[in-house]
């Protein structure tokens, strides 16, 4: 079966960029643990294999988020 959403409230929700196996999925969820879940549900990952999914923040409270490279 598939793993269901944990059920957490209160948050707002950010806008997430997530990447499996050369694919990408742009989503909002309230974490980036929720982000995961979702993409894996949407790429129909086994519960087992989610941990492959990367997840970047990409906006919060519906402000871009920009991520440098530090030297």
């Amino acid at each position: 079966s598939l793993a269901v959403l944990p059920p957490i409230g209160g948050f707002t929700m950010n806008g997430y960029v997530c990447f499996w196996k050369g694919k990408r999925l742009e989503l909002k969820a309230e974490t980036s643990y929720q982000a995961q879940c979702k993409a894996g549900l949407h790429w129909r990952i086994h519960p087992k294999k989610q941990h492959e999914v990367t997840v970047v923040l990409a906006e919060k409270a519906g402000d871009p988020v920009v991520h440098t490279a530090v030297d």
